[in-house]
């Protein structure tokens, strides 16, 4: 990630802080997601400003975990980054389940007549049904997304066999070397190269691109690289996607270049 794209992140923080602040000042009420579309009746019972300061302090939160997740991606700290990302998403889960549960932001005297109430425990036990099954589906979501941005990171495991590379991880294959025509190292990195517009693929926060991408230079092509390494191996395929390759360690590349170069000059060898 460069600088542009954490000036372009920021400014879309800063909407969110100036939303945190208001509802810390106890505005801004028609924001929070539930209470906004509730009667007048309904939002009586429920202490307004409390509730505000608690989703403002919420989002703020937020906001910082995201900014210092953005910014171990910069700093090329992706541990961190990763760490950020799940203490995060952990913190909004816990926030989500203390704001839904035990009537928390209830008005006390609202309380007290609703405990008077004959019909009291059963619409505790539906609230309670509702709100488990809010809560378990924003989990899967957050879960879902989290799991899908660290294993995205990660960078593929790649094994040269006898007759084939195989490309390990999300958006993975095989590639025989039957199917290869051509393999080049080049000292650019994909960002001098074009890497031109994801289609089918990955793009994360930490400079990882994997997957199908469509480029003015090759056309189709699949991408597993760091948009900041160098070099690029590039693979040639007859009538399939070329493919471009680059590890974060430059010398692990070219290494990575020479196994695959003596494979497919071997493969070569048996097959004439």
């Amino acid at each position: 990630m460069g600088a542009t794209e954490i000036i372009i992140f920021c400014l879309i923080l800063i909407p969110l802080i100036v939303i945190a602040l208001l509802l810390l000042n106890g505005k801004a009420a028609f924001l929070i997601a539930g209470y906004n579309t509730m009667s007048d009746d309904k939002k009586a019972q429920y202490d307004k400003k409390a509730l505000c300061r608690f989703t403002g302090w919420i989002v703020l939160a937020f906001c910082l975990g995201m900014l210092l997740w953005v910014m171990g991606f910069y700093f090329g700290i992706t541990w961190f980054s990763n760490s950020m990302l799940v203490v995060t998403l952990a913190g909004t889960l816990a926030a989500a389940i203390y704001a839904n549960t035990g009537n928390r932001f209830k008005n006390k005297a609202d309380l007290e007549t609703q405990n008077a109430g004959a019909n009291v425990e059963s619409k505790s036990a539906s609230a309670k049904k509702t709100v488990i099954i809010s809560v378990a589906f924003s989990a899967i979501i957050l879960i879902a997304v989290g799991v899908m941005l660290c294993l995205g990171e990660i960078e593929p495991q790649i094994s040269i066999y006898s007759s084939s590379i195989e490309i390990s991880g999300i958006y993975g294959l095989n590639v025989n070397f039957s199917e290869i025509t051509k393999i080049d190292l080049i000292e650019n990195d994909i960002s001098v190269i074009g890497a031109g517009t994801r289609t089918n693929g990955y793009g994360g926060f930490g400079g990882t691109l994997k997957g199908s991408f469509k480029t003015s230079a090759s056309g189709d092509v699949l991408l597993f690289v760091r948009k900041t390494s160098s070099p690029t191996i590039h693979i040639e395929r007859s009538g399939m996607k070329d493919i471009f390759i680059s590890l974060r360690d430059s010398e692990a590349t070219r290494m990575l270049y020479g196994e695959i170069e003596q494979g497919f000059i071997k493969a070569d060898e048996m097959k004439n």
